[in-house]
């Protein structure tokens, strides 16, 4: 199971209700402008405070003014995932549309940080501070949670808290009681600006919680459990609560909301569906990769908060510092005027002018006092419109109440301003004098946040208030929706019974959006009422005594805008039992037609609601649990949504939604009553329906057609769009008996399913087709879904009453790329769309508990697979969203044995997905290449494996350098694996004359690309075949290979490598993702007339000398059942070794073995690599004869050669040794060890106490071999070797004499004196071999620079200072990476080192490295910003450089297993320099 907790992530997570980030914003460190506002007060009001934080480098928030500089547009844009692209294309056909005036533009400039002129830190402070609404069925909750869930509560509002900037995770308390409780030794009663988690809380996860998700619990879904704002935010939100409660006559209804129904609200805000389908908990190495990497996946804000959007591809979202929007995150309690808002008379503050306005209008014919009165009915905003637009009113002065009127009704997010008025109001009705210029007031207020023009002048304005104005528009609609649906204002306006009320609330959310047009929320509620029996009778409160009434809903009338127009508003015709109550309640306006629907023998259950640019056009009544529909009315060309509650659990009682100021209606929702149900039956508890219900796809979307009721639609697989309930969606289903819900049912459609058509480029699905045989007509009939205009198609058919059994769909975060289909005969089709490309996700039927291994994106189907249902983007012409339709029976079990395997369905040994099924269970797939003496690379993990038979191969086409293949048969499809779209980097085909009896014996590994072509092979475009000098971080490909036939074994003109040749090889099987090919194995069958050839092939791929032509044996025996591993010293073609590098881990043992080939490192480690090891050279003609071992505990190991020399110990040597040496007759040809031996981050490794020699028979010369001399001993070293103060980690001693070390830069060394694990070491290259530096940032353990890795050509390698970075435990960010032209003359000349000290050690948090050729790289930890400068404070930057007679061969460092807390240079005297002219 996956622990969301321990996954960094990332993801910057932001408010649910302003939308900004937690503190994740920056500005450059200088002194913000003062003020320069006519109407700013500095007498009254102060002026800007200059904060020293403002300018110091330190602070979170601040960035050295050097290094900001613009994001170009196009790095911007490939940095956000299609789902952001698409939000942000949409945005902008809206701006061109003008459908977003008043709002903010698309098209602006991005920065790495804001203009801090413009803002100060102590304005950005704000975002720091965290609140959340937590659900109660959370498994990670804060301490004392249980406190706060009492009387049935589902969830709680926390105290404040901070969020973890590396990983889903926040710490806050579970209520501010809890906050103020915290430090109970502190009697100062003092507020910190921030809540105070201690390391040891954080580590332990006291106050923990998850941010808005849970991942990887065991009931298999994506929870959200958490809603997290920012303080402020949320006190905005509780003060719009207590507004609008004050607007519909409800005191103090911030007290009276339920924490339940906020919950509710917000949950249903989500951008995501609530129920994703999540089978994918990581089972394998590749998956948890998988995972880790989807930002799609991860719920980071709520989908309706308008505000700007930047997706990372991978990495959530991401703020934009964009110019002139620096104010969204200025702290918006932090208001210039908040004490003092309002002006008194004589300030003699300039008005501004109105516009000059139109020259002729119809208002002109009305006189000044009827256009007074209109403008009574008129927003500010609407008066200065009109202003704008008529001479008429252009002049019109409007009195003082007008404007007291807009300070009220507009700025009730300044308390100040309202209570103010409340006095100057009061003062008024004793007919005291006027002091206060409400004009000026008014026009101040706006003028303080007007933008300015061309982006100066932003001195002038009040960046705090205008941001307070923009988050009030986001909550206050929020708070409206949450008052108006309240049981208080049921029983406030409608009279409804208390328990009742209280079992009343918006359950399925709402159909439609907000584009953001004024208006009104509305309600209508047409369930039981109260009525006072006697006024002189009294109940125990003191209230006149009520009794409940019951009343019957008759007429449900819907008004029209005109004949044929949209629907602009419903009428519902209540009475009560004795017909004495009779009256309609209204909903939204009346138009010039209405239609009555008569429902009196019927009962409402719910409504289907059509929606067209961006209103509610048209209704159709639900009746009697879904079985009967009224006619459709008003306008029905857009999309429909069906909202009903079910009548055996919930009553409908009415309707609630926005209506614009248009008159027209933008959302609807239903309000939903829960009657008292019975708790148990007679078979046990019962469940009570949820409160809210999951906004699924099934639930929430809007469709072309309305599904057919009865069938189960399945969560749509695709990219996690914000907008989906708004997308249309569409449906096909391919059996019988089923329509759109609501329309009558054709006569005579039974069809027979003949074939899918799929539609498809190298990207994505474009369309599917389905082609039916009419039975009434007996002709062919079509449906389509997308397109068919692709560059290719492919398809499946049906036999008569053949279905489909499986199903697998392939998607991203982009689009769905594929789907396959599987018939019932087991019959399979081709991926329609690229084979390798997405996550794929199959459906199937239940599988056996005995069978194979599932891939953990298995979606058990329980039901009959019947359809599909998509989201299409008619644009870019490819699918969004794709999922199944499911007919289920409740009597029938689902579990299906089909005749073959699921492609994409099993997984192989090392968890990959098998791409079509597994060999059979008999043949014996070589498992681990690299032992076989074929190849060991550092390859990101493989997604796919797949395998083909030899035995009919006709062409093999290999494409690049090994990035792809494909096969050829004599009969049957091409099978590839791979990437084979692109031929740019060469094409190597080798034909096999199968006809003519020409078949497959074995494989070779070429050593390079070949200078010639061997016989039968011909040679494609190799123009762009580069080189991979730095293995293990760029791309790496595979060593070509070429397949042995009985023709061509003799006439190999290639440079072998390697060879892999047997009787019993019958296939080949291929790791790799859909990029490239990762590595290959041979697969082995048993031959029936050869006896016990299943032993002797177990045999073969236990021992890896037996794939090898020589006689090989070993020295000793070996246990039967370990596997093996082994290293030659000569290759098949006689390359010989000329040095090897031994490691050694940090205790000084012994952990590997690397060997030079003429000049080349391998990449075939014997064991496995660390950062500290140690070279020796080999004479020409020299080679390794025997081994020395310790005689007891294996920790060092050293090689003899033949002519006498001994490398050095490679680990800790002791003082008695044993020599090993070949028997006689014999020579050693390599060694071997089993696999016996597990270290923790690296798996199964080479057990070292067995360890022997490989030999064969001596082919050097008859007479027996002799030496110069006998091989003795190296010297004994003590590893680690202790210097002055701390240990060792590489070896000292072998340190060159020509080279010496710098100081380090911070130079403590003293503290880390008697840890465990931490110590010196350093690293050395060769400048002139130098081709790419690649610095590995920690992204746990305190987030520092967990490594330096140095890549040269070939004749360097790699070399490493700190932990190496392939161990698994230790979680590691994208590695940053330098070029450098070591062989051409670069040269590294200064080196910046920005540490972080801490109270117990340090960390090297960023590093500048520039060289000679003007080249710069700057890297940094998560710790900070990842492009953000080097912080240039001379206590936490030191610069390492050297003098022109000097050149930088290496660095040395105090490391430990996570981080480099301490680095310096390695220097020598330098040859001739190379200078960039």
């Amino acid at each position: 199971m996956c622990d969301a907790g321990a996954r960094p992530y990332e993801t910057h997570f932001y408010c649910a209700l302003c939308g900004g980030p937690f503190a994740k914003v920056f500005r450059t460190a200088v002194p913000p402008a003062p003020p320069n506002n006519v109407d700013y007060n500095h007498d009254v009001y102060g002026s800007r405070p200059v904060d020293g934080a403002d300018a110091d480098l330190e602070n979170e928030f601040n960035l050295d003014p050097e290094g900001n500089r613009i994001l170009p547009e196009e790095f911007v844009l490939n940095n956000m995932s299609y789902a952001a692209k698409r939000s942000r294309e949409l945005r902008l056909r809206a701006e061109r549309g003008g459908f977003r005036r008043g709002m903010m533009g698309e098209q602006r400039t991005t920065w790495h940080a804001y203009d801090g002129r413009l803002i100060s830190t102590q304005q950005m402070k704000w975002t720091g501070n965290l609140r959340a609404l937590i659900y109660k069925k959370a498994q990670r909750q804060p301490l004392n949670h249980h406190r706060y869930l009492n009387h049935g509560q589902n969830a709680y509002l926390t105290g404040r808290g901070l969020i973890r900037q590396s990983q889903n995770w926040a710490d806050a308390f579970a209520s501010v009681d809890e906050d103020e409780g915290h430090h109970e030794g502190d009697t100062s009663n003092s507020h910190t600006e921030f809540p105070v988690f201690s390391d040891e809380e954080i580590q332990q996860g006291t106050y923990g919680f998850n941010v808005y998700q849970e991942l990887g619990r065991s009931d298999a879904h994506y929870v959200i459990s958490s809603i997290p704002f920012h303080d402020e935010c949320w006190s905005m939100l509780d003060l719009a609560i207590e507004e609008a409660g004050k607007e519909r006559g409800l005191c103090r209804m911030n007290e009276r909301i339920e924490m339940d129904g906020l919950w509710g609200y917000l949950r249903g805000l989500v951008g995501m569906t609530g129920v994703m389908d999540s089978s994918i908990v990581p089972q394998s190495t590749w998956a948890a990769l998988l995972e880790e990497r989807r930002g799609d996946g991860i719920v980071t804000r709520l989908g309706e908060v308008d505000y700007r959007e930047g997706q990372g591809a991978g990495e959530g979202w991401q703020w934009k510092h964009e110019e002139g929007l620096h104010w969204l995150v200025a702290d918006p309690s932090e208001i210039s005027v908040r004490n003092s808002p309002l002006l008194p008379l004589g300030s003699n503050k300039p008005s501004p002018c109105a516009p000059r306005a139109a020259l002729i209008d119809p208002f002109q014919l009305l006189p000044p006092e009827i256009i007074l009165e209109i403008c009574a009915m008129l927003t500010s905003t609407d008066i200065f419109s009109l202003k704008t637009a008529t001479p008429a009113a252009h002049n019109l002065g409007l009195p003082d109440s007008f404007y007291r009127r807009f300070l009220r009704d507009e700025f009730k997010y300044l308390p100040t301003v309202i209570t103010e008025i409340g006095n100057y109001e009061a003062l008024r009705e004793r007919k005291e004098l006027d002091a206060i210029d409400w004009r000026g007031s008014f026009e101040r207020l706006r003028r303080l946040m007007m933008v300015p023009k061309d982006g100066e002048g932003w001195e002038s304005v009040d960046i705090c208030l205008k941001n307070r104005n923009r988050i009030w528009k986001i909550v206050k609609p929020m708070a409206d929706h949450l008052v108006e649906s309240s049981p208080a204002l049921l029983l406030h306006r409608y009279s409804a019974p208390g328990p009742l009320a209280e079992r009343t609330g918006v359950v399925r959310g709402y159909v439609g959006v907000r584009t953001g047009r004024q208006g009104l929320i509305e309600s209508v509620y047409f369930g039981p009422r109260t009525q006072v029996i006697d006024p002189d009778i009294k109940d125990e409160a003191g209230e006149p005594l009520r009794e409940d009434l019951a009343l019957t809903l008759d007429v449900v009338r819907v008004w029209l805008d005109g004949e044929g127009g949209p629907l602009c508003g419903l009428g519902f015709f209540v009475t009560g039992e004795d017909r004495e109550l009779q009256k309609w309640e209204r909903f939204g306006r009346r138009g010039s037609i209405y239609v009555d629907v008569d429902i009196r023998s019927r009962t409402l259950t719910g409504f289907v609601f059509c929606l067209h640019s961006c209103i509610v056009c048209g209704v159709q009544l639900v009746f009697d649990n879904d079985n009967s529909f009224s006619q459709r009315i008003g306008r029905w060309d857009g999309v429909a949504r069906k909202i009903t509650a079910p009548s055996q659990y919930r009553n409908l009682v009415g309707v609630i939604g926005f209506v614009n100021s248009g008159g027209f209606i933008e959302t609807l929702g239903i309000l939903e009553e829960t009657p008292e149900l019975q708790d148990e039956d007679a078979v046990g508890p019962l469940t009570p329906p949820p409160q809210t219900v999951d906004l699924t796809h099934a639930e929430a979307s809007v469709w072309r057609r309305l599904p057919p009721p009865r069938v189960k639609l399945l969560e749509r697989e695709g990219p996690h769009i914000m907008d989906w309930r708004m997308c249309k969606g569409e449906w096909e289903i391919w059996a019988n008996g089923f329509h759109e819900e609501g329309a009558e049912e054709p006569r005579g459609n039974v069809r027979t399913l003949l074939e899918i058509v799929g539609y498809y480029d190298d990207t994505a699905l474009r369309g599917l087709e389905f082609v039916y045989r009419e039975h009434s007509s007996n002709r062919r009939v079509t449906s389509l879904l997308g397109s068919k205009r692709a560059k290719e198609w492919d398809s499946v058919g049906f036999k008569e009453g053949e279905s489909v059994a499986a199903v697998v769909i392939c998607y991203s975060d982009a689009c769905v790329h594929g789907i396959l289909f599987v018939t019932e005969e087991g019959r399979t089709s081709e991926v329609f769309g690229p084979r390798y490309l997405g996550t794929h996700k199959v459906f199937a039927p239940t599988a056996h508990i005995d069978g194979r291994s599932q891939t953990i994106f298995r979606r058990e189907t329980s039901g009959d697979i019947i359809g599909l249902h998509c989201l299409y983007d008619e644009e870019d012409q490819k699918f969004l969203q794709l999922g199944l339709i499911l007919l289920v029976d409740e009597d029938k079990i689902y579990e299906t044995e089909l005749p073959r395997s699921v492609p994409f369905s099993d997984l192989d040994s090392k968890l990959q997905v098998w791409d079509d099924r597994p060999p059979p269970k008999d043949w014996l797939i070589a498992s681990r290449p690299g032992e076989m003496g074929i190849f060991t690379r550092d390859f990101a993990p493989a997604q796919f494996g797949g395998w083909i038979r030899l035995r009919s191969l006709r062409r093999v086409t290999i494409y690049g350098r090994m990035k792809g293949v494909r096969f050829s048969f004599a009969k049957g499809r091409d099978r590839f694996f791979g990437y084979v779209d692109d031929v740019s980097n060469g094409v190597y085909v080798q034909e096999i004359d199968h006809e003519n009896g020409e078949r497959v014996t074995g494989i070779v590994v070429v050593r390079e690309d070949p200078t010639c072509s061997s016989p039968g092979e011909k040679l494609g475009s190799r123009d762009s075949i580069g080189s991979a000098s730095t293995n293990g971080d760029e791309q790496q490909f595979l060593d070509r290979i070429y397949f042995l036939t009985n023709r061509n074994e003799g006439e190999l003109p290639l440079p072998v490598k390697y060879r892999v040749s047997s009787p019993f090889l019958v296939a080949v099987k291929f790791d790799f993702s859909y990029h490239q090919l990762i590595s290959w194995a041979p697969i082995y069958a048993p031959d029936p007339d050869v006896p016990d050839s299943q032993e002797l092939i177990s045999e073969m791929l236990r021992l890896p000398w037996k794939c090898r032509l020589d006689d090989i044996t070993a020295d000793r025996k070996i246990k039967p059942t370990s596997p093996v591993a082994c290293i030659f010293f000569d290759e098949e073609d006689g390359k010989r070794i000329d040095a090897v590098k031994g490691y050694v881990d940090k205790s000084g043992d012994f952990c590997g073995l690397l060997f030079r080939r003429e000049g080349d490192w391998e990449n075939n480690v014997f064991g496995h690599r660390s950062a500290y090891e140690l070279t020796f050279e080999l004479r020409a003609g020299e080679r390794f004869t025997s081994v020395f071992f310790p005689e007891r505990d294996l920790k060092a190991l050293a090689l003899c050669t033949d002519q006498g020399r001994t490398t050095p110990w490679f680990g800790r040597g002791p003082e008695r040794v044993i020599l090993r040496e070949p028997p006689g007759g014999l020579e050693s040809v390599g060694i071997y060890g089993t696999l016996d031996r597990e270290i923790g981050g690296y798996g199964e490794t080479v057990d070292w106490v067995t360890m022997g020699l490989l030999c064969r028979p001596n082919r050097r010369c008859s007479i027996a071999y002799s030496r110069p001399h006998g091989p003795t001993p190296p010297p004994i070293t003590q590893f680690p070797q202790s210097g002055p103060q701390l240990p060792w980690f590489s070896n000292l001693q072998a340190l060159p004499e020509e080279v010496w070390l710098s100081p380090l830069v911070a130079q403590r060394e003293g503290q880390y004196i008697g840890k465990t694990g931490i110590g010196r070491a350093y690293s050395l290259f060769d400048p002139a071999q130098l081709d790419q530096i690649v610095a590995l940032v920690n992204l746990s353990h305190r987030a520092g620079i967990k490594s330096l890795r140095f890549c040269g050509t070939s004749r360097m390698g790699l070399v490493t200072l700190g932990e190496w970075p392939d161990r698994e435990d230790v979680k590691i960010k994208g590695s940053a990476r330098m070029r450098i032209s070591g062989p051409s003359g670069e040269r590294i000349e200064i080196v910046e080192v920005a540490f972080q000290k801490l109270d117990q050690h340090d960390l090297v948090v960023g590093l500048s490295m520039e060289t000679n050729f003007g080249r710069l790289k700057k890297v940094f930890s998560s710790e900070l910003c990842p492009e953000r400068p080097i912080n240039r404070s001379r206590h936490h930057v030191k610069s390492l450089g050297c003098a022109e007679t000097e050149e930088i061969v290496g660095f040395h460092g105090i490391v430990s297993d996570h981080n480099i807390h301490d680095l310096g240079l390695v220097l020598r005297q330098s040859p001739t320099r190379t200078f960039a002219s």
